[in-house]
């Protein structure tokens, strides 16, 4: 089977013109590829993996997934075989990421098209507390083409029929359900993987697929066919597993991709009609193998091929994004470059402000306005305010153009507009900002609204910017004689601007998201937090490295670009009672480093603390100590995830971190030997000893005597 003519003319499409005008402007629709499948124990035997890659290359090869959800791949080692000995064999198309499920060998990858989509945050959700523990994988991807963005799910749930694997899926989806309820309406997402379900009653299926008190995390099944799967010749043409019949043959449908209302209505983001397909099914093989006599949906070869690659068919179904282009979106790019006073008695008819245009298309600005405060003064740009692709707009005083050349010693070249204000803007009398509105009114530079730019100009002066951000950092102010009308000093590189950021706290983790609207040479970002105790007063912040764009894809770069970019990450590892604050470092392709204040946030997360039955800090010895202390510790039963230990000082400042990991596996005993993170000796005195879990929350005192 191969894809829809749609699908295939999409593809041969190589180039998009797409000029972009004030107002809305409708993209074309683009398609893209969901594919799941589980993977048969991947990576467990190199010997039979072999044996099976041919048979995964041509299965995958024909689907052409752009975006590939695999269940039971065995570790890094599975992921990375798959990843070069299967889809990237014979090309170099894809590439992706894994995530451990620490109680099982039974991990979940992703593998991904980056000319296809963007992933921009990736994760596991915590979904269970029991042993072989299968929490889900979730990741943000960007479609390139409409730049809309959207989740995907990957699950591998608990497996049997019996009351307890039914129980614990259904805790498992009441989990997940409400991750997903905490999405903002209209969130596009979908669910995929094997859910190991036996019919649609099951407690589990009505978790996700129920309306609920909140329906922003309901999924829906695109192809209406929720019911008895299990050993059901009803639904012989939707079962996806047992591939081979010693096995059982083809009787359940364990394999899905559901999804979400904001899909399932045919808004912005549709399932393509009919394109819901269990790879390889044909109706005909219920309680038989894949390949048994005739497959009417695939070839003698592929038949085979499903059945030597997995017990599970492969699910996909195809997407179309019908985007929308806004003004603002239109309108990134656009800086105001340079103001500047003219010296001497009687020059000030020479003053100017300077816009750039960072695109590689010319901006048409007439009715927008320049306005100036202190000295309060606006500007409507006229019909010739068409700013050319990476050039300017130089609106002068009060000189005519020619005059205004002979002044400054330039020669305004081809990518230059002068307009003559006739004494609108700028009138420089010392302290006036600027602000370039549009035709509505909304602020265009700086984004934020009724914001001015940040440094006012002094008399005699002039100030340019060296960065698309409106911090004091950003500009630089020195003698007007230095003006540079129509052109960029040699320091105005304009690397990379934030256009907005938030931070956003729920019952797991904490969420950032940031956009930029111009990024010159990047490689990418890094996200560096500090922690500490809720309430310390000026607590001394101690940066930690958290994420890089070396090692999540999500933080790469466009390199360079002159449209709007979203960007997110997740972070999971953060604790009840602890205050989060994170700043962004964004990294050019020489090295040049720009920092970025997101701020801080308190995390309380969606569960009360619990009272477990002992404390996990079961005793301190000696205490007082010098210069060692022995921790003993007793994991509580019941209480799992990620876990930290550290020394604080009174101030609550963290001093020593002693154990970072899972509840799971801590150890039995810790020591600490009163040195600081630093290596220094901790002077004399009380120290408070910190543990910390989603639910748990310790803190025992310590004196250090010297």
């Amino acid at each position: 089977m191969t894809r829809q003519p749609t699908q295939s003319a999409a593809r041969s499409i190589t180039a998009l013109v797409l000029f972009l005008v004030l107002g809305m402007v409708t993209l074309p629709a683009s398609d893209l590829r969901i594919m799941t499948y589980n993977t048969l124990n991947y990576g467990e035997d190199g010997t039979l993996d072999n044996t099976r890659e041919p048979s995964f290359r041509m299965i995958i090869g024909e689907i052409d997934p752009d975006i590939l959800l695999v269940q039971e791949i065995h570790g890094n080692s599975g992921f990375s075989a798959f990843l070069s000995d299967v889809l990237n064999a014979q090309s170099s198309g894809y590439t992706g990421t894994w995530f451990d499920q620490p109680e099982t060998s039974l991990d979940l990858g992703v593998f991904y098209k980056p000319a296809v989509v963007t992933i921009l945050d990736s994760g596991l959700v915590d979904v269970t507390d029991l042993q072989g523990r299968r929490d889900v994988f979730e990741a943000q991807f960007r479609h390139n083409a409409s730049e809309m963005a959207f989740f995907v799910y990957s699950m591998h749930l608990k497996s049997s029929d019996d009351a307890s694997a039914r129980a614990e899926r259904a805790s498992e989806t009441a989990a997940l359900r409400a991750h997903l309820d905490d999405h903002p309406s209209g969130t596009a997402f979908f669910l995929a993987g094997d859910f190991n379900m036996y019919d649609a009653s099951e407690d589990g299926w009505n978790n996700l697929t129920d309306a609920g008190s909140d329906q922003d995390g309901r999924a829906n099944d695109p192809i209406n066919q929720a019911g008895n799967w299990n050993n059901n010749s009803y639904y012989a043409s939707v079962h996806t597993q047992n591939t081979r019949a010693n096995a059982g043959g083809l009787d359940d449908r364990f394999d899905f991709i559901l999804v979400s209302d904001e899909v399932d209505n045919a808004s912005e983001v549709n399932v393509v009609a009919d394109s819901y397909t269990a790879f390889g099914n044909d109706g005909n093989h219920f309680n038989q193998s894949i390949n048994d006599g005739t497959n009417s949906a695939v070839s003698s070869d592929l038949a085979d091929a499903l059945y030597i690659a997995s017990d599970h068919l492969p699910v996909y179904l195809d997407v179309s994004f019908e985007a929308q282009a806004s003004q603002e979106e239109s309108l990134s790019g656009l800086f105001i470059s340079e103001y500047s006073d003219a010296v001497g008695t009687g020059n000030y008819i020479y003053e100017f402000v300077e816009l750039f245009n960072d695109n590689d298309a010319a901006r048409d600005l007439s009715g927008f306005t320049l306005r100036q405060a202190n000295s309060t003064q606006s500007f409507t740009l006229p019909a010739t305010a068409v700013i050319p692709a990476s050039g300017f707009l130089v609106v002068g005083r009060n000189a005519a153009q020619q005059a205004f050349e002979t002044f400054w010693n330039v020669e305004l070249g081809d990518n230059v507009v002068f307009i003559n204000s006739e004494n609108d803007v700028p009138l420089i009398n010392g302290g006036e900002v600027y602000r370039l509105e549009d035709a509505g009114g909304d602020n265009v530079d700086p984004p934020n609204d009724e914001e001015f730019t940040s440094v006012a100009i002094g008399s005699g002066d002039r100030v340019y910017r060296v960065s698309t951000g409106n911090l004091t950092t950003d500009w630089v102010t020195d003698d007007a004689a230095n003006a540079t009308p129509g052109s960029l000093d040699a320091d105005q590189s304009l690397p990379v601007s934030l256009t907005e950021w938030s931070l956003r706290a729920d019952a797991r983790s904490i969420r950032l998201d940031w956009s930029t609207a111009v990024e010159v040479n990047q490689l990418g970002f890094e996200i560096e937090r500090a922690e500490t105790l809720i309430g310390v007063p000026d607590p001394i912040l101690e940066w930690q490295l958290i994420a890089s764009h070396e090692q999540q894809a999500e933080l790469r770069s466009a390199g360079s670009s002159s449209f709007h970019r979203t960007y997110g990450y997740s972070d999971y590892e953060v604790f009840t009672g602890f205050r989060y604050t994170y700043r962004l470092v964004a990294v050019s392709t020489n090295g040049e480093r720009q920092t970025h204040f997101l701020g801080s946030i308190d995390f309380n997360g969606a569960d009360e603390l619990v009272t477990p039955a002992g404390t996990v800090v079961r005793s301190l010895y000696p205490n007082p100590f010098n210069p060692v202390i022995t921790l003993d510790l007793l994991p509580q039963p019941g209480v799992s995830g990620p876990l930290s230990l550290a020394i604080h000082d009174l101030r609550g400042d963290k001093i020593m971190e002693l154990y970072r990991g899972r509840m799971e596996i801590l150890p039995d005993r810790l020591v600490w030997n009163g040195l600081q993170a630093n290596g220094t000796p901790a002077p004399a005195g009380l120290y408070l000893v910190v543990l910390r879990q989603k639910q748990i929350l310790e803190t025992h005192r310590v004196v250090l005597l010297r």
